[in-house]
Order: structure tokens, then C-alpha cells, then sequence
């Protein structure tokens, strides 16, 4: 004789079967982020790459989770722009995950920041036109963040960047400028240093801006300042392996800069 399970019966041992998947799936995701946040702190991309693929596999539209694989895709890309000819494949692919980020959370700051970020990462493999075509993007995407955000401080460094690179465009450069931006590109190299300036007063710990600021200010022809943020840079603790091989990256500007020039 065939024992017949009452309906509620039925429907409350599917829910209490389905119940401890849910919960377990969003400890999970938790679990994967922290193991992958310990590699990336350790310098292991690849190993930190790995969790955070986990984590997208249980939920490919979590916010936290889009961050990290827009953020590992993007250093990864870096730490190969000299070694291989994979760095632009690496780029793209984070440039998908941030912007899946901008699609899915259009009302916060950090996607449009990481969106800016990682479209210029491409510019490298650009020619001029599309280059100006992608700092005109990254420009609107890193005003949109502070828009979103005023005490953001990357997304300043972000304009940084842009003002610097405006300022020493060669003519031709600002000619297409011209046409694509409807006038110059936007920004002077004091505007750098002042976008630069606000995003280490907001982000104090960015071995990033210290960098960019580095740099701006050695195309201001400052050298006591450039050293001074190269110094600044070899004094912070690096929080991932793009931080360390951009302190490795200072410590040889700044012994070069400190090398007596040959008579």
C-alpha cells in the first residue's frame, strides 16, 4: 500500500531542504571572498582569481563579487603588459565585469570608477583617436563617480591622470582633440596636481596617486617633490602585487633620480 504525503507536509520538507542552500550559497560567497582577499594580499593573483571565480559561479550579479573580478582581471592585465601579448585580453575581460558593475548599479560611485579604470588600461593598444575617444569616456565616467560620491578619492586620481596627459598633448593630438571633444581636452597639468592632491587627502594608503602625483610633478620639472612622493611610496605597506611592483617601479625612478649625472 502506497503511503500518501499530505501536501503541506511536502511543501515544508522542500522548504526546509531549499533553506540551507541559501544560506550556505551566501556564507559561501562570504568564505570565497575572504580566502580570495587573503591571496590578493599575499601577491597571489592567480590564487585570488580562483575564489573570486567561485564566488561568480554562485552569484554572477553580487556586487562585491563584480568588484573583485573587475579588479583582479585589470591588475592581472598589468603585471603581463610587458611580458606577453595578453595584457589586452585580460583588460577587456575586466572591462565587461565593470561594466556588468555600471549596468547592474547605476546609482553607485565605485562601478563608474572601475569602469573608467579599466577602459584606460586599453589605451595602450590604441591608436590616437581612439585613445582621445577613450579619455573623453573615462573623463565622464570619473566625473559621474564623484558625482555619486564626493569623498571617493580615486576617481579623483582618475581625472589626474586625464589633466596630466591633456597637457602634453603634441599638436596634432590636440587638433583630433578638437574634433572629438568639441573644443581642447579638458585639464592643465595644475589641475592634475590639485585632482591628485584631493585623492591622497580622501586616500591616504593609494600608492597608486602617490605615483601619478610623482609623475605629474616631474612634468612640472618639480624633482624635490617628484622624490618626495617616491619616498612617500617606498614608505607605505603594498596591499596587493600591482602596489609592490609600483613600489618597485618607484624605488628605480627614484635612484635614477638621485644618481649623480656622468661628466
Amino acid at each position: 500500500m502506497r503511503l500518501k504525503t499530505p501536501r503541506n507536509a511536502f511543501l515544508c520538507l522542500i522548504t526546509l531542504s531549499l533553506s540551507p542552500i541559501f544560506v550556505g550559497s551566501s556564507d559561501e560567497i562570504s568564505v570565497y571572498h575572504a580566502k580570495g582577499d587573503q591571496l590578493y594580499k599575499s601577491f597571489d593573483n592567480l590564487g585570488a582569481l580562483a575564489e573570486y571565480r567561485r564566488a561568480y559561479e554562485l552569484a554572477p550579479r553580487n556586487y562585491e563579487t563584480l568588484i573583485r573580478m573587475a579588479r583582479i582581471h585589470n591588475d592581472i592585465g598589468r603585471s603581463m603588459l610587458r611580458r606577453n601579448d595578453s595584457a589586452q585580453t585580460w583588460y577587456v575581460t575586466a572591462v565587461e565585469y565593470a561594466q556588468r558593475l555600471v549596468d547592474l548599479y547605476p546609482d553607485r560611485s565605485e562601478p563608474y570608477f572601475w569602469l573608467a579604470v579599466t577602459k584606460g588600461s586599453l589605451v595602450p593598444f590604441k591608436g590616437v583617436s581612439e585613445k582621445l575617444e577613450i579619455g573623453k569616456d573615462v573623463t565622464r565616467l570619473a566625473r559621474k563617480s564623484i558625482e555619486l560620491d564626493p569623498a571617493f578619492g580615486p576617481a579623483y586620481m582618475i581625472l589626474g591622470i586625464i589633466y596630466r596627459e591633456a597637457d602634453r598633448l603634441k599638436w596634432y593630438e590636440n587638433l583630433i582633440a578638437n574634433t572629438i571633444f568639441g573644443g581642447s581636452l579638458p585639464g592643465t597639468i595644475e589641475e592634475s596636481e590639485s585632482m591628485l592632491l584631493k585623492s591622497i587627502k580622501l586616500d591616504p594608503q593609494n600608492i597608486f596617486t602617490y605615483f601619478e602625483l610623482s609623475r605629474t610633478y616631474g612634468q612640472m620639472g618639480n624633482i624635490e617633490k617628484r622624490r618626495e612622493c617616491l619616498e612617500k611610496i617606498l614608505a607605505l605597506t603594498p596591499r596587493s602585487l600591482r602596489e609592490k611592483e609600483e613600489q618597485h617601479r618607484a624605488q628605480r625612478q627614484l635612484e635614477r633620480l638621485l644618481t649623480p649625472p656622468r661628466q
